[in-house]
């Protein structure tokens, strides 16, 4: 039985049981302290301003459809698909920041 076999141990045998108990005790309790910050004073992000706007160029639905068409990788997706996402969309304009896309 290991409870009695721990018993007749002599006091130097169980020296290294202590110290590893010990040390385990004091892990335990460091790990549940609460972490101090760096600096005395707790910082809290704000947000200092916000803001919204428009691009400079407004271009009509239809004619983002025709860039959409002739951009890179445009002839990829299957025909009628930019068609059905730019018609069911509900926007009548876009946006851009570029003038023209020729």
């Amino acid at each position: 039985d290991p409870v009695i076999a721990l018993a007749t141990m002599d006091s130097s045998d169980q020296l290294p049981y202590l110290v590893a108990a010990i040390a385990i005790l004091i892990s335990v309790f460091m790990a549940m302290q609460p972490k101090k910050a760096s600096g005395s004073e707790t910082k809290y992000p704000i947000i200092l301003g916000f803001a919204t706007g428009n691009p400079e160029y407004k271009v009509m639905q239809t004619e983002a459809l025709k860039v959409a068409k002739t951009s890179p990788g445009g002839s990829q997706i299957a025909p009628g698909v930019l068609d059905r996402i730019y018609g069911n969309s509900k926007i009548t304009s876009r946006y851009l920041c570029v003038s023209d896309f020729s």
